[in-house]
């Protein structure tokens, strides 16, 4: 077995890849758990460590971001496909409660509701129907329940993560300003 002074160095860029890596690892057993702090945890070790991790701080950032564009894509198509589901298959216009402007409140939606304008618009639908189309928005609403939650808990740690990689650079800043800065000479006159 090596210690840690025999083995070889990985590349900074492959040390990065492995970091950004086991950082979205650990935000899927986040979402799986409901609960950021393993993510949260992992942000913080990299913070601490001399010099700071900017350019993995930005790496997860970037992750984060495109998983919360692909989160609010998911939320998008399973409000779409019942809307469309209904009105092409039950001539039924759910936009009425469910506009695409609203997304973020899909979820929020009462199933009663919903089952109560079908029954105003489709007022000749057979029972097995209303049973199946019951089913499919109570399978879309929990579908979107749990995606809105995975979109709050992703921005939540996007913004975490921006908000040490901002204060980890305006110290950086500093940092670089203090040593460059050199007092003045007692030589000048006042």
């Amino acid at each position: 077995m090596l210690n840690a002074s025999e083995m070889p160095e990985m590349p900074v860029s492959s040390e990065h890849q492995f970091l950004r890596s086991e950082a979205m690892e650990l935000f899927e057993l986040c979402l799986t758990e409901g609960k950021p702090d393993l993510l949260m945890d992992f942000i913080e070790e990299q913070i601490v460590q001399v010099p700071p991790q900017f350019e993995l701080l930005q790496g997860v950032a970037d992750d984060l971001q495109q998983r919360l564009i692909t989160l609010r894509e998911s939320l998008f198509d399973a409000r779409h496909r019942v809307v469309q589901t209904l009105k092409e298959g039950y001539r039924v216009d759910l936009s009425v409660l469910a506009p695409a402007n609203a997304l973020e409140d899909y979820h929020r939606l009462d199933l009663n509701d919903i089952m109560t304008l079908i029954g105003e618009q489709q007022l000749a639908a057979a029972e097995a129907e209303t049973g199946s189309v019951r089913q499919l928005v109570e399978a879309s609403l929990r579908a979107a329940a749990q995606i809105s939650s995975d979109v709050m808990m992703t921005g939540e740690l996007l913004d975490y993560v921006l908000d040490w990689s901002e204060a980890l650079s305006a110290w950086s800043v500093r940092q670089a300003w203090n040593l460059d800065w050199e007092p003045p000479s007692d030589d000048l006159i006042h």
